[in-house]
């Protein structure tokens, strides 16, 4: 797999999804990361979350991220634990033309609450292409459903298989946030993750598991709210001005958001409270 191949095969990919194509090439990259995690001893260790779950589950055209997140079981969070597992999994690259490099150090992460995680810093090079990105890793949170082994096809449509995070986990955790946060909440991919998810995959969410998602995340979380605080802190959200402000700013950012107005949104979150709550 030599550059010039790469390359015209992922300019051919942006053009037909109108995608700039730094964006690809930068998905490309992830993919072959995950190309060697799933081909690695510690594959069943890894649970694909975050940002590039979703990019999986909705299209890298609907959703983008600059990161690749993971939950981790079976190993303790601890940097140099940690540091040789993923020494390992990109040690076994077999493929001279594409190989990654560790950062020897790892940051601490989510330092704002009480779940810890451990952030690593990777550059995927291709012959005198050099991509960074992070490998953000984290443990804590109860998952229900468990998380299921599913087929994952590459931006070069490469098929293999991850275990995935499950999406009723994923609407549970950022409900919560966005709750728990209420007007005080600047992460505007949240409220675009929570519509697009719902917009896009509601056929395959399951509403007696997301209940029971729901009910594990807020109880490990602290958090107790009934379904009326619930809708009363939507419509705080939907008034405040700064809230939307910073969603105009997310759209400006992420064209994948133009076009959908902040009321659509609300719309969104409240039909998840019905759902789940």
């Amino acid at each position: 797999m030599n550059k010039d191949s790469v390359t015209r095969k992922l300019r051919n990919k942006a053009k037909e999804l109108g995608l700039n194509y730094n964006l690809v090439l930068s998905k490309f990259f992830f993919d072959e990361f995950l190309k060697l995690l799933s081909n690695s001893v510690h594959r069943e260790n890894f649970m694909l979350k975050g940002g590039m779950l979703l990019t999986y589950s909705l299209g890298v055209q609907n959703r983008a991220t600059q990161d690749i997140d993971f939950l981790v079981k079976g190993f303790p969070l601890e940097s140099a634990e940690m540091k040789k597992v993923l020494e390992g999994i990109i040690g076994d690259n077999k493929q001279s033309d594409i190989w990654f490099e560790l950062n020897s150090t790892a940051e601490e992460i989510r330092a704002e609450d009480e779940y810890g995680g451990l952030r690593f810093h990777i550059i995927g090079h291709l012959a005198n292409i050099r991509i960074p990105f992070s490998v953000d890793i984290a443990t804590g949170d109860p998952i229900y459903p468990f998380p299921r082994v599913e087929k994952y096809s590459t931006i070069l449509g490469d098929n293999i298989e991850l275990k995935m995070y499950p999406l009723e986990s994923v609407l549970s955790e950022k409900l919560q946030t966005v709750l728990a946060r209420a007007e005080n909440n600047s992460r505007s991919k949240d409220f675009y993750d929570i519509y697009a998810i719902l917009k896009n995959k509601l056929e395959v969410i399951n509403v007696k598991e997301l209940k029971v998602a729901v009910s594990m995340t807020f109880s490990y979380r602290k958090t107790e709210v009934s379904k009326d605080e619930a809708k009363n802190i939507i419509g705080h959200i939907n008034d405040d001005s700064l809230i939307k402000e910073r969603w105009i700013r997310y759209q400006k950012k992420n064209p994948y958001a133009n076009g959908i107005e902040f009321s659509e949104i609300t719309e969104s979150l409240n039909a998840l409270i019905e759902m789940s709550m």
